[in-house]
């Protein structure tokens, strides 16, 4: 065999195939187990962790912890293993795409769809928390779905055995900002309430297309986690019966005490959804007969003798009985009468009735917690469109407000799904002005940002959310994307000490052989003491590297040293979109490092991304797509 063959085969049993992921601690590999004859993904730990006792430790650990999990849902880890010093998993493979995929790719999923996803998912995580394992970092990237609608959960990768000895303190956040949970964010301990927040994330992003929130950092995202409330669902989807509102809603609740307390209580309250299917409203249901009084058994059944002592006692019970009754004899027919005193007539206390309390408009949530504070109990019995009352504000209450109750009396609500949804009109290509007076005439409020548009000329609306042509509620927001045209302000801060100003990227739209040609503005904040090597790399969001440029600025013609404060250096790129390359989202994104020292974590820090996102400490400063 040769040495090029042997370069790819891991411990004399693995051969790699291809890659199929990257994660922030590891690379994963399509492999063929030589010896079984299987396929399967090797989980392959990155060179500069290899290093890292600590790291070390704890990807054995979670290998370990997860090898112990044996689900239909959950991905087998059948190995663990060392090979020189590259450390391995060897897991399932499982032939499909990730949710994060499918949701790209087909957008808002039905509500059914949702829901058999969501059950399997939440299945799969309540058998972890089962095992005293909580996941962690549960989104979409990490649940993958079979072609015939299988889910298999993967990637325990920051996950541990609650029992076990912790090599991750409080303090530090594990997880993806997306669907972090907000004590996650706090760098407070998880429980599996934490993965309850995230799986309701999860929800949200299948039944809207989207994550409920964004940010230009993890760091705004991981906030707005802790201060705000997501919007609500059913305005960003009018089609989500209120009973699967309200499920994702608690899923999602900013007190880990008001969530389902595990993976394992929402997979039930999933399946209850299910089964009540997705009618807009449905009846109350009828308040069941109480069972029935066992009744005694024969006294052939207890045996002669205790026949006889029961038969003896209830003689004596009957005796005893009657002793009140002929007191009461004695005292009215024998003893004189007393004298009567006349008194003021009093009327009988009645029994205790309680007035429901008038919760229509007010939000479910504050509905409910007056009529329970109030003494009664509370059913959610629908949803129905309503032209005034905001949508998961209540419309009608059964019984009546007013009305006086027994206590625990249920109410019944109906919730308002918002206005009658109409069809949103199409106003990409269009000038901002006439999107904007389009939209409000037809009944929508409108909220306008401006970004790159490459080619599309400045002034006119790149895109909008939601997309035209679906059917929202009347008066619902839509957001429009105005372009600047080909320039894109960013306002980068590389370790105060390198700005990266503008950049200026001419299209959006690539075909596999097409250049790329990309400028980059940057500005020194002072003097630079050494030379540092660009990095421009074309890449998927969750995926290797399509294609990069690593340089000196203009190409080693004016290295950084040379840099004077405040000059502008205008640094242009070509990039070559590569033949094979799949159609896609790309994100292109860009950096510094010292020259000689690619290291991830050797990269200038990225301190204040401006108008980009950060990523592993570079700016994605645009996002491209490649058609074929």
């Amino acid at each position: 065999m040769s040495s090029e063959d042997q370069s790819f085969i891991i411990d004399g049993r693995y051969r790699l195939l291809d890659k199929v992921g990257d994660g922030g601690m590891a690379e994963v590999w399509r492999a063929q187990d030589m010896v079984l004859g299987r396929i399967v993904a090797l989980k392959i730990l990155r060179p500069q962790y290899s290093n890292d006792p600590d790291f070390v430790a704890r990807f054995r650990r979670e290998a370990q912890a997860a090898a112990n999990l044996i689900h239909p849902n959950i991905v087998n880890v059948f190995d663990i293993g060392q090979a020189g010093d590259r450390h391995y998993i060897v897991m399932e493979y499982v032939d499909g795409r990730s949710l994060k995929d499918l949701i790209r790719d087909e957008g808002v999923l039905s509500v059914s769809r949702a829901l058999d996803l969501g059950v399997q998912v939440a299945t799969a995580v309540a058998h972890a928390h089962h095992a005293g394992i909580i996941h962690r970092d549960i989104k979409p990237q990490n649940v993958l779905v079979t072609p015939d609608g299988r889910v298999k959960v993967t990637d325990f990768g920051i996950a541990r055995a609650m029992s076990a000895a912790s090599a991750t303190e409080t303090g530090v956040v594990l997880g993806t900002a997306h669907y972090l949970a907000p004590e996650q964010a706090a760098g407070k301990p998880t429980t599996p309430a934490s993965d309850v927040y995230a799986l309701g994330v999860v929800l949200y992003e299948m039944l809207t297309g989207r994550p409920p929130f964004d940010a230009d950092s993890s760091v705004g995202v991981a906030l707005k986690h802790l201060q705000e409330e997501p919007p609500p669902i059913q305005q960003l989807n009018p089609r989500i019966p209120a009973t699967v509102a309200a499920v994702v809603k608690r899923a999602m609740a900013k007190d880990p005490a008001q969530r389902y307390k595990d993976a394992g209580a929402l997979a039930d309250a999933l399946r209850a959804v299910q089964a009540w299917g997705e009618q807009a409203t449905a009846a109350q249901p009828a308040i069941p007969r109480p069972p029935a009084r066992p009744t005694a058994p024969e006294p052939a059944e207890l045996g002669f003798d205790t026949a006889g002592v029961l038969l003896g006692i209830l003689a004596l019970v009957a005796v005893l009985g009657l002793i009140p009754l002929w007191r009461a004899v004695y005292r009215a027919y024998v003893l004189p009468s007393p004298p009567v005193r006349s008194v003021p007539a009093t009327a009988l206390p009645e029994a205790r009735l309680i007035e429901v309390p008038d919760v229509i408009g007010l939000p479910q949530a504050d509905a409910e917690d007056q009529l329970r504070a109030a003494g009664l109990a509370v059913s959610v019995l629908g949803s129905r469109q309503d032209e005034e009352i905001p949508v998961s504000h209540v419309v009608q209450s059964n019984p009546a407000p007013g009305a006086r109750v027994d206590p625990n009396t249920t109410v019944g609500l109906i919730i308002s799904s918002g206005p009658s949804a109409v069809d949103l009109p199409e106003v990409t290509g269009l000038s901002a002005e006439e999107a904007e007076r389009t939209l409000r005439e037809a009944g929508f409020e409108v909220e306008r940002e401006e970004g790159w548009g490459g080619d599309v000329p400045p002034g006119k609306v790149i895109s909008q959310n939601p997309p035209g042509g679906v059917r929202i509620s009347r008066g619902s927001r839509v957001t429009i994307l105005v372009s600047t045209g080909p320039t894109i302000p960013l306002d980068a801060n590389l370790g105060n000490l390198i700005d990266l100003v503008e950049a200026e990227l001419p299209q959006r739209t690539f075909r596999p052989g097409n250049t790329l040609p990309l400028t980059l503005r940057w500005r020194a904040r002072q003097p630079v003491g050494q030379n540092y090597v660009v990095f421009v790399h074309v890449t998927p969001p969750d995926g290797p590297i399509l294609t990069q440029r690593d340089t000196e600025p203009l190409n080693g013609g004016l290295p950084t040293t040379a840099w004077t404060p405040d000059q502008i250096v205008s640094d242009t790129y070509r990039l070559t979109i590569p033949e094979d390359a799949p159609a896609g989202t790309y994100q292109i994104r860009v950096g510094m490092y010292p020259f000689g020292q690619p290291a991830l974590e050797q990269r200038l820090p990225v301190v204040d991304a401006g108008n980009a996102k950060e990523t592993l400490n570079s700016l994605v400063i645009a996002e491209i797509e490649i058609a074929r």
